[in-house]
């Protein structure tokens, strides 16, 4: 006799499904809507770990941008020492190959040498760029990096992204929790365990698609779901 073919996702056994729904009271007739949202969010979890693993966290992307910053200083100030006839001779150079610099006007307060570029966007586009301009758009560029890097400190605590697909995934365990069983989806622990039937249920199912699983990520998991309502 031939074995019946499996009617789940290879993500979980047909023992594991069968646990679940005594374990919840998950009827007969939710049973199919169980399978169906356990088998849809299981690709993206573990989609999102691999991609929030790799992701650089906030204490990386801070130390690069920082590392921008550091050499437009010294960039600026290794300008700023620089004797005046070897700016106007770099500055003379701000053009493409073949082409003519630009004298400055009479009425001109500076007497570099500017370079024209097209910007593409038709006639009287085009701007004419030198010395003065690449240190203004150098000063620009350490104060981006510097507020970037505040931006970067005031929105997170430094590490990696680690709970971020348990959250996308808690998320959409909240919609199946409430929308096809019809339950309120809570959140509480008791000396560091899943106190709800939502949380264990959250807690069992990620675990079986992902050993690393604590219940300390679900919980954090499952804390920001529902501060965002999502």
């Amino acid at each position: 006799m031939n074995k019946p073919e499996k009617t789940y996702s290879d993500y979980y056994s047909d023992e594991f499904i069968d646990d679940i729904c005594r374990s919840f009271d998950i009827s007969e007739n939710k049973k199919s809507k169980l399978i169906f949202f356990l088998n849809n969010a299981a690709p993206g979890y573990l989609y999102y770990k691999t991609a929030f693993e790799n992701a650089p966290g906030s204490r990386e992307l801070r130390k690069e941008i920082r590392k921008i910053g550091e050499w437009v200083e010294n960039l600026l100030k290794l300008i700023d020492e620089t004797d005046k006839r070897a700016l106007d001779i770099l500055w003379n150079e701000i053009r493409a190959p073949g082409e003519t610099p630009r004298k400055p006007a009479a009425n001109s307060e500076t007497d570099q040498f500017f370079a024209k570029f097209g910007t593409g966007n038709g006639p009287g586009s085009d701007a004419l760029f030198g010395g003065s301009e690449i240190q203004s758009a150098l000063h620009r560029l350490k104060l981006s990096a510097a507020r970037a890097n505040e931006r970067l400190k005031a929105g997170s605590k430094g590490g990696r992204p680690r709970i971020e697909a348990a959250r996308i995934w808690v998320s959409n365990a909240r919609d199946f929790w409430t929308h096809a069983l019809g339950r309120k989806f809570s959140f509480d622990m008791a000396s560091g365990e899943m106190a709800t039937d939502a949380g264990n249920f959250c807690l069992q199912a990620l675990k079986a698609l992902d050993p690393d699983v604590t219940a300390s990520m679900v919980a954090t998991a499952m804390r920001a779901a529902i501060r965002k309502n999502l």
